[in-house]
């Protein structure tokens, strides 16, 4: 009978230490591998960069307009 006491609580107690030591290792995800990253680089040309474009040009000031003349003014009836 004490022998499988013994071997009860030395089950027991393996148990909870794999449960303490082991399990958190188990259960957290693994960290996600370095991995390298492929860059193509190309070399630009000057004839196929943008044209600047041309510029603007200012609009003509407006003209100052004639004043209108006045109307005659009415001539009397006789």
């Amino acid at each position: 009978m004490r022998g499988g006491i013994v071997l009860s609580t030395g089950l027991h107690a393996g148990v909870v230490a794999a449960a303490i030591t082991g399990l958190p290792a188990l259960l957290s995800p693994e960290p996600p591998d370095d991995l390298p990253l492929v860059i193509a680089v190309a070399a630009v040309d000057e004839s196929r960069l943008a044209k600047p474009p041309p510029p603007e040009e200012e609009p003509p000031p407006p003209e100052a307009a004639a004043p209108e003349p006045e109307p005659p003014p009415p001539e009397p009836e006789p």
